[in-house]
C-alpha cells in the first residue's frame, strides 16, 4: 500500500515509486528515497526536486522548461508485506513521518 498527499503530484509520486520498485528492481525504501520529477500540464513545466541534477540538465537540453520549485514532491508512506509474518513500513525522509506497521 502506497499513499501520499500533494494534489496533482500524488499520481506522479506513486507512479515513480511503483516504477522504480516493480520495473527497476529497487527496494521499496530505495524507491521512496529517490529524487522525483513531475510534469505539470498547465503551465507546461517539468518540476525536478534537484534542479542541478543530471536529469534537470538533460531535460533542459531537450527543450523542456524546468519550473522553479523549492518544495519536495509528496510525503509518501508505504507498507509492504514481505512474508506471512513480516510487514515493512517506509516513511518518506522528505518529511518528519515515522514508519510503523503492525
Amino acid at each position: 500500500a502506497i499513499g501520499s498527499p500533494g494534489g496533482p503530484r500524488i499520481i506522479t509520486s506513486i507512479y515513480l515509486i511503483l516504477f522504480h520498485h516493480l520495473f527497476r528492481g529497487k527496494s521499496l525504501s530505495e524507491s521512496v528515497i529517490l529524487p522525483r520529477i513531475h510534469h505539470q500540464w498547465s503551465p507546461d513545466e517539468v518540476y525536478v526536486e534537484s534542479q542541478d541534477s543530471e536529469v534537470a540538465r538533460g531535460l533542459t537540453l531537450r527543450g523542456q522548461h524546468i519550473g522553479q520549485s523549492s518544495m519536495y514532491f509528496g510525503d509518501v508512506q508505504a507498507v509492504q508485506k514481505v512474508s506471512e509474518n513480516e510487514v515493512v513500513a517506509i516513511s518518506d525522509p522528505r518529511s518528519d513521518g515515522v514508519p510503523w506497521a503492525k
